[in-house]
């Protein structure tokens, strides 16, 4: 059984919860789609490794 859920708050995508599965992830009262969830994941991990590499070459 597929109910509507909501719309991705990044894409405006619209989510569906099929049976008892969200087709996305909600967090902090936000729903997004596993492609933005994705896309923001990368973003974050991409700017933690910057920032550790340029504490690194300071070190030095």
């Amino acid at each position: 059984m597929q109910e509507y859920a909501g719309k991705c708050s990044t894409c405006g995508k619209m989510i569906y919860q099929v049976n008892v599965y969200l087709e996305g992830l909600r967090e902090e009262g936000t729903l997004l789609c596993y492609d933005c969830t994705e896309r923001e994941f990368r973003n974050h991990t991409d700017q933690s490794n910057h920032a550790g590499g340029q504490m690194n070459a300071k070190r030095s």
